[in-house]
């Protein structure tokens, strides 16, 4: 029995696209149907290809995934799996398409080397003396190292920003330890000294203050960090990507993410 999938976001395309502007004076019901209409005219044609090929099966009965038959199945399977409490409820993160205001299947998504600007911002340590993290955690070794100049650990542009370094004496930052020369490089620090080392695990939940917001924030493991980039400590946000989401769900974070479908925060 031939079967045809007759849903997804190729036709949707095909559609709003042929429609343009028109596409927005349109109800969903009037494009669902547009997009129905599409799908049994390709599914009449490639039977017909199909049959000239010398394929057999039953041409005169296929399976659509839009028809009522299919769908009463869908529910009927479905029923079960909520009847044997395996359906529950929850936030997933999702790829979405801005263009299309869709979301998408991994299988639909393609990645090119993006090279994105980025900042080391000094985040003020509560109740542990003096010194400075960056945000997030991983369970590498991480270096206690200090400036000898006077600056903030990762270069006085970022102190004069809001960053509260105290500029009487060397100022500390905690960084991982794989990466201290090549922060201390990016910020053209030449001289600074370890004085101390600590492990991930032991600052998890320690607490540190927002540079320049009124708000604090806690030390979290999460697996994603490396030490390939940055300082080995990473800001997390749970409403954008799927590692960040993860990290979010298992410490009782926000998923806050206050971006509208087209993409525009």
């Amino acid at each position: 029995m031939p079967g045809w999938d007759c849903h997804g976001l190729p036709i949707e395309h095909k559609i709003t696209s042929d429609l343009g502007s028109k596409a927005r004076e349109m109800s969903t019901l009037e494009i669902r149907k547009l997009c129905s209409d599409y799908a049994h005219k390709y599914v009449k044609i490639q039977s017909q290809q199909f049959q000239r090929l010398g394929i057999l099966g039953e041409w005169e009965n296929p399976y659509l995934t839009m028809s009522p038959e299919y769908e009463a199945q869908l529910l009927e399977v479905f029923a079960r799996f909520v009847e044997t409490g395996l359906v529950y409820k929850k936030l997933k993160p999702v790829p979405w398409s801005v263009a299309n205001q869709t979301a998408l299947a991994d299988a639909e998504l393609e990645y090119k080397d993006v090279e994105d600007p980025s900042v080391y911002v000094e985040f003020p340590l509560l109740k542990r003396g003096r010194g400075s993290l960056s945000a997030g955690m991983d369970h590498h070794a991480l270096d206690i190292a200090r400036e000898s100049r006077g600056g903030g650990a990762f270069g006085r542009d970022v102190r004069a920003r809001g960053a509260t370094s105290a500029t009487a004496m060397s100022a500390v930052g905690i960084i991982a330890a794989e990466l201290v020369e090549k922060v201390f490089k990016l910020a053209a620090i030449e001289s600074f000294e370890v004085v101390g080392t600590t492990t991930g695990k032991e600052l998890l939940n320690t607490e540190y203050r927002h540079p320049f917001i009124d708000r604090t924030g806690k030390v979290l493991a999460a697996d994603d960090v490396t030490t390939t980039d940055g300082t080995g400590l990473v800001h997390t946000a749970p409403g954008h990507g799927e590692e960040d989401f993860e990290t979010g769900v298992r410490n009782g974070l926000d998923t806050y993410s206050p971006v509208m479908a087209n993409g525009r925060f």
